[in-house]
């Protein structure tokens, strides 16, 4: 990381390498300061603490220099007339250079907060022991400098403890407020040893320092996925990286990202995007809110941007018309027919299109969108000694578009290129395909054409732009997707436009990085003997299991079964009467993914008008057994059952007493830990209590 090389200070900055601090001269004008190509870069910020500085180094040299020589601080009080700044006071803040603390005081800090993973970025950095090469080369020493500088100031900006651990930040607590101060660091080299540097800035203590929020850009909504965009230029004044989070409401956020997200820079200037742009999978048509806070330099965090509203949308077209002829009659001119075996239902009509050249441009020739039962259409004006070519275009009902394949008006040349063989492919983790097959024996065979589905049963979409004069491919998928596979086939051309018969379809499977599809709750009902579950299954193919987690009221989720995706339902015997629950459902495939919480069932057992079960529920410890006694005003009793559970888990049936009974001995239990019990009653009509109160008890 080389942030310091380009940093952008958000308060007047003024940098000059002096020999003093205005030790020659006590009246200077501010303006003529000057520090375009200084080698220390420093920031700096007033606030309730005092004055915080922090800097850094532009070069990998002057860094190592700074961490074992340190940094000398002064400061000096003006007044400031016009453009005139006259020295009232000079101070000498640090007795002693500013260095990296040792590495005891920095294991020390990191105990008290072992999450801090930055301090531990520095203690390596600065401290660990430099390593030999094993060709000693200069070029691999430098690389390892650079690489360490880099670390540094990245963690740094990262996190404020971490920069003071660094030596590279300092706080004075010492000023007063509605002053002008201008500051002084000078790295403390020896002479000869590297070039000295001093940077200078100014900070009226009049105004405190306000945090800044990070400026959204317009986002993109794609097809199951959003891109949240973040103006370069203006951001990067401000921060060093970046938490995005979402939410379904606007109300409740969630971060995106557990490390800061940074986003890159090419080196090739063609590369340079203008934003920073974080893309998020969702689902299409759900709306999601979104929210970014930035980290400053000074390690601290921003405000929250400006919530902005995105949503997935549908960008897949209907399908691609198939079979596309153009046939001349001499009375009505070119006919051009076509069959369609996509998404009906989603589609909305076709288009014909026209040009003189393979490759177009097309232009359409039907005044409206022809409707989708349509699958004729004459152009009237063909041209007869002229090359005609035609494209069916079908529009769904997303106004999504898709070309058919190019049908040529004119047949002179009949026969077509034999099938293409040897055609092969792969891909790797990243998603880039490459695909591969052999040259065609016939002469006039001026290129290919590759094709490209989600499923071997749909239309294949093409995705070269006309004949491809080439025997290899790269082609790009996204991994993020539910679809395993992926399938490509190609034709071949002649130089009269006759298109071969389809090769061999290959199949190719992407790399697994998307949570299965989530099951579904299709029923419920709830009745005395318990809440009855039904779910529809997850779709997806590679599921392992699928987990079923229940909560009451604001208790914490619990997970009340783990079963195949062959079962669909199942019955909570363990519920009480008149409360408030939840239960979910996800599923799990096997390469450890889980699916989102879709739906989330609430559901209220009502009050069956139970009849109330025990007087009372009591208990005594004997020995390393629990002995329960109740009371009951009843008499037609047939039994009675008690249920137990342990550190809040789900109550689990014990024993079934005979009417009797009032006594029961619990000898299956252990020593620190919370039991919870429960009685119901069971009478001779068949009728069942509610549940007695809960009693704990736990075994010293």
């Amino acid at each position: 990381m080389k942030k310091y090389k380009n940093l952008k200070i958000r308060i007047t900055i003024l940098i000059i390498v002096l020999p003093l601090l205005l030790s020659s001269q006590d009246i200077i004008n501010p303006s003529s300061i000057k520090g375009e190509n200084q080698i220390i870069k420093v920031i700096a910020k007033y606030d309730d603490n005092g004055v915080v500085l922090r800097w850094g180094t532009a070069k990998a040299g002057a860094w190592l220099m700074g961490t074992q020589y340190g940094y000398n601080i002064s400061r000096g009080e003006f007044e400031i007339k016009g453009d005139t700044a006259k020295l009232i006071k000079y101070t000498n803040l640090t007795k002693e250079p500013v260095l990296p603390w040792s590495i005891e005081k920095i294991k020390a800090e990191f105990d008290k907060d072992t999450t801090n993973k930055y301090l531990l970025i520095a203690l390596e950095t600065i401290h660990d022991k430099y390593r030999t090469p094993q060709d000693g080369s200069f070029i691999a020493k430098s690389d390892e400098l650079n690489n360490r500088f880099g670390f540094n100031l990245f963690a740094s900006d990262m996190d404020a403890t971490t920069s003071y651990a660094s030596g590279l930040a300092y706080l004075d607590n010492t000023i007063e407020p509605n002053k002008d101060y201008m500051y002084r660091i000078t790295m403390e080299v020896p002479d000869g040893v590297y070039p000295v540097d001093t940077a200078y800035i100014w900070i009226n203590s009049g105004y405190k320092y306000k945090k800044s929020k990070p400026i959204l850009s317009q986002g993109t909504e794609g097809e199951k996925n959003v891109v949240i965009n973040l103006d370069r230029e203006k951001n990067n004044k401000l921060f060093s990286a970046y938490f995005i989070e979402r939410s379904t409401d606007s109300l409740h956020f969630t971060v995106l990202n557990k490390l800061p997200f940074v986003h890159g820079i090419s080196e090739d200037s063609t590369l340079y995007s203008p934003l920073i742009s974080y893309r998020d999978s969702v689902q299409n048509y759900v709306p999601y809110y979104y929210r970014v806070v930035g980290i400053t330099p000074f390690g601290d965090r921003g405000l929250y941007s400006d919530v902005v509203k995105l949503m997935g949308r549908d960008k897949t077209p209907a399908g691609t018309a198939s079979n596309v002829k153009a046939k001349y009659f001499e009375e009505q001119g070119m006919k051009v027919t076509w069959d369609f075996d996509g998404d009906y239902k989603d589609l909305a009509g076709y288009n014909v299109k026209y040009s003189q050249e393979f490759i177009g441009p097309y232009t359409t020739l039907n005044d409206s969108l022809l409707k989708k039962d349509e699958y004729a259409f004459y152009d009237p004006d063909a041209k007869k000694l002229e090359k005609n070519f035609y494209i069916v275009e079908t529009v769904d009902t997303a106004g999504n578009l898709a070309s058919s394949l190019q049908a040529y008006g004119e047949v002179l040349d009949s026969i077509p290129p034999g099938i293409p063989n040897g055609f092969v492919g792969t891909i790797d983790s990243t998603g880039v395909v490459t695909l591969n097959w052999n040259k065609n024996p016939e002469e006039d065979v001026i290129g290919y054409q590759v094709y490209f589905a989600n499923d071997s049963n749909n239309v294949f979409a093409q995705i070269t732009s006309g004949p491809y004069d080439a025997l290899s491919i790269i082609d790009t998928v996204s991994i993020k997707t539910l679809t395993r596979h992926v399938y490509y086939r190609i034709t071949a051309v002649d130089f009269k436009f006759n298109i071969s018969p389809f090769s061999k379809i290959i199949e190719l499977e992407r790399p697994d990085i998307i949570p299965p599809n989530s099951p579904v709750f299709t029923d419920y009902k709830i009745t005395k003997e318990g809440c009855d579950l039904s779910w529809a299954s997850s779709t997806s193919n590679d599921i392992d299991y699928q987990v079923l987690s229940r909560k009451k009221d604001n208790d914490d989720w619990n997970e009340i079964l783990k079963c195949d995706t062959k079962t669909t339902d199942y019955r909570d015997t363990t519920i009480l009467p008149n409360t408030q629950y939840q239960y979910c459902i996800v599923a799990v495939d096997k390469s450890g993914l889980i699916s989102d919480t879709i739906n989330i069932l609430n559901v209220k057992s009502p009050d069956f008008k139970i009849k109330k079960s025990v007087d009372s529920l009591s208990y005594k410890i004997d020995n390393k057994s629990v002995i329960l006694n109740w009371d009951t005003k009843y008499n037609n009793i047939y039994a009675s059952q008690l249920f137990r559970r342990s550190n809040n888990k789900p109550y689990q049936r014990i024993a079934t007493i005979g009417s009797d009974k009032k006594e029961f001995e619990d000898r299956d239990i252990k020593p620190k830990i919370e039991y919870s019990y429960m009685i119901k009653i069971i009478f001779s009509d068949g009728e069942e209590s509610n549940f007695s109160d809960e009693i704990k008890v736990i075994l010293e």
